[in-house]
């Protein structure tokens, strides 16, 4: 049987979801590395979602995009159609601490699972 060892510790039970109603709102990151959350946002069109590591252009969209930052993958918002091809920019992640988060464009609200992680 091969030895499996993973780094990281997470919290359990998950953290719950943050959503977050306007631009530019702090998210503080309690754990000891940074995480890669996963990002549900509620908007349609070309949208600029900025965090901490960088900007992320949005194109096209619909009424909304999944984006799993520790999968790199970005999905409809019922996880059937893939949508990596409306997306151009680095994944994100939120260091330790306090990270703000802001868009321009047409965003309802930004639900962030955070996947807080600790060494």
């Amino acid at each position: 049987m091969p030895f499996q060892c993973q780094p990281y510790k997470r919290l359990y039970p998950p953290a719950e979801d943050i959503t977050l109603t306007a631009s530019g709102m702090t998210i503080h990151n309690p754990g000891t590395v940074p995480a890669w959350p996963k990002f549900t946002l509620y908007g349609s069109g070309t949208i600029t979602l900025i965090t901490y590591s960088g900007a992320v252009v949005l194109s096209g969209i619909g009424n909304g995009i999944v984006l799993d930052w520790e999968a790199q993958e970005c999905t409809s918002l019922d996880g059937g159609q893939l949508l990596n091809d409306k997306v151009d920019g680095d994944p994100q992640y939120l260091p330790p601490g306090g990270s703000v988060i802001s868009w321009t464009g047409t965003v309802a609200r930004l639900v962030v699972t955070p996947n807080w992680r600790y060494l």
